[in-house]
Order: C-alpha cells, then structure tokens, then sequence
C-alpha cells in the first residue's frame, strides 16, 4: 500500500496532480494530512538529490549575517 501512497506524492512534487487532488487521494487511502506531509517532504528531498543538486558548492565560503535590534 505504501508504493500507491509514494507514487501520488511524487506526482505532486513533478506537478502532475493538484495539492488538493493528492490531499484527497490521501484521505481516500486512510493517509492522514500529517503523514501525507511526510511523504511529499521524502519525495521533494529525493527529487532534489536526483537533481544534480550541489550540497557542497558553497563550502568554506563566509556568510554574512544582519543583525537588527528593535527596542520596544
């Protein structure tokens, strides 16, 4: 049961179904909207790695951080 599940949160991710065409086949399946978080999160993530994403690109660069203050 867990492929059908996958398949429809990766359909999401690549566009192919509607944030409230998954949602509702979710529910359809007894997923609940937490979990069916979960399995797109998974799905984004994979897509992201299969993309050729550089993790390291910007290794050893410095960030630069502003910081403002607000007194109230």
């Amino acid at each position: 049961m867990y492929y059908k599940e996958k398949q429809l949160a990766q359909s999401y991710i690549a566009g192919k179904v509607s944030r409230r065409s998954m949602l509702r086949g979710m529910a359809s399946m007894g997923v609940t909207a937490a979990a069916a978080g979960v399995l797109v999160n998974a799905a984004a993530t994979q897509a992201l790695a299969q993309n050729g994403f550089d993790w390291q690109k910007h290794a050893g660069t410095t960030v630069t951080v502003s910081y403002t203050h607000l007194r109230a």
